[in-house]
């Protein structure tokens, strides 16, 4: 999952709720909006070298590629 500009085509906006410094990368943890009644957390790692957005923040979040890993309760499902 990357960082993408606002409205991009395939992107959803979701709410930032952790940014954490891990050393070689940044955690980004943000909440889409309800799917399905429940709420979907979305975890990526962002490069030292990009800004990082606030707690709070909306951001537009497009998924990158093919090793993109699905999970639901902390189980991976695909």
């Amino acid at each position: 999952v990357t960082l993408a500009a606002a409205h991009d085509p395939g992107t959803v906006p979701a709410t930032v709720t952790q940014a954490q410094d891990i050393g070689t990368y940044w955690l980004l943890v943000a909440e889409v909006a309800e799917v399905t009644g429940s709420k979907l957390i979305v975890r990526s790692r962002l490069s030292q070298e990009q800004a990082i957005p606030k707690v709070g923040e909306t951001v537009w979040l497009a998924v990158a590629g093919d090793h993109t890993c699905y999970y639901k309760n902390e189980e991976l499902i695909a």
